[in-house]
C-alpha cells in the first residue's frame, strides 16, 4: 500500500506587531510647566497601548479656578533615541479632567527603559 503525502503550501505573512502596554510613572514621566503659565495642571496617566500606530494617551487634571485650555506636547527618550511630537491641546472645566489620545506616537519597537517628558506650555483661560 502506498501512502501519498501532500504538501501544502505554506502562506508566510507579515504579521503585525505585537500590542505592548506601558505606563509612564515615577523617574519615567517628567513633567514640565505644570504650575507656571497660567496652569495647574496635573497628570493622572500617561501610558501606551498597541503598535506604533496607537498614539500615547495622557490624563489631565485642571486644578486651577478656571475653564483652561492647555497646550503641550511630549518627548519621547529611550534607547531607539528621541522623538519630540508636536504640540496638542485639550480643554478642561475648573476641577475636571480630560484624557487626550492625540499627542503623538510612540518609537517602533520595544518602549522598555523609555521615558516621557510632557511640557506643557501654556494654558489658556477659556
Amino acid at each position: 500500500m502506498r501512502k501519498l503525502l501532500l504538501a501544502t503550501p505554506l502562506l508566510l505573512a507579515t504579521l503585525p506587531a505585537a500590542a505592548q502596554q506601558t505606563n509612564w510613572t515615577g523617574p519615567n514621566l517628567i513633567v514640565n510647566g505644570a504650575t507656571a503659565n497660567g496652569c495647574n495642571i496635573e497628570i493622572s496617566e500617561a501610558s501606551h497601548f498597541g503598535t506604533a500606530n496607537n498614539s500615547i494617551r495622557i490624563g489631565f487634571i485642571n486644578n486651577g479656578p478656571t475653564p483652561v485650555r492647555a497646550y503641550a506636547h511630549v518627548v519621547l527618550t529611550g534607547p531607539a533615541g528621541t522623538k519630540v511630537n508636536p504640540e496638542f491641546s485639550i480643554a478642561m472645566a475648573s476641577g475636571i479632567g480630560g484624557i487626550s489620545n492625540r499627542v503623538g506616537g510612540p518609537f517602533e519597537g520595544s518602549l522598555a527603559g523609555t521615558r516621557l517628558t510632557v511640557n506643557i506650555t501654556r494654558c489658556v483661560v477659556r
